[in-house]
């Protein structure tokens, strides 16, 4: 599980641990892969109209063990160079475990997800999944 890097004005010792990030392909015919922490998802060639259809576990405890009590959402960043994720979609619902992305022009995609408390803690990004995006 993953150390915080705490933010200004958050509750030290509060701890989020690392997301494991799926990726399943929306389009006809395509197959998706996750991994453990540690490892990547890649996504095969598709034609899924500019989509990318992220799932992940939701964390229910903290990285020091105990119970995660205060899961406020999450934060999916992506780009079209692994480790340069020049977009952020926040998600504010902590029910939620699955988001699509739309309108995606051609490229290869790279997508992580962390996870954040009501204190505004932020955990270290998920690992990358990534997909290919072809127009029709």
């Amino acid at each position: 599980m993953a150390q915080l890097s705490h933010l200004p004005g958050a509750t030290v010792g509060v701890q989020v641990p690392l997301l494991t990030l799926s990726m399943f392909l929306s389009a006809c015919g395509g197959g998706g892969g996750g991994g453990d922490s540690g490892g990547a998802a890649t996504a095969e060639i598709s034609t899924a109209q500019g989509t990318a259809l992220l799932s992940w576990t939701p964390p229910t405890t903290n990285a020091d063990g105990t119970a995660l009590a205060d899961l406020a959402g999450y934060n999916i960043y992506y780009g079209d160079s692994e480790s340069v994720y020049t977009n952020k979609i926040p998600v504010t619902n902590p029910g939620l475990a699955t988001y699509v992305v739309e309108n995606l022009p051609d490229a290869t995609w790279f997508f992580v997800v962390t996870a954040y408390d009501t204190s505004g803690n932020e955990s270290d990004f998920s690992n990358v999944a990534s997909k290919v995006i072809i127009s029709p």
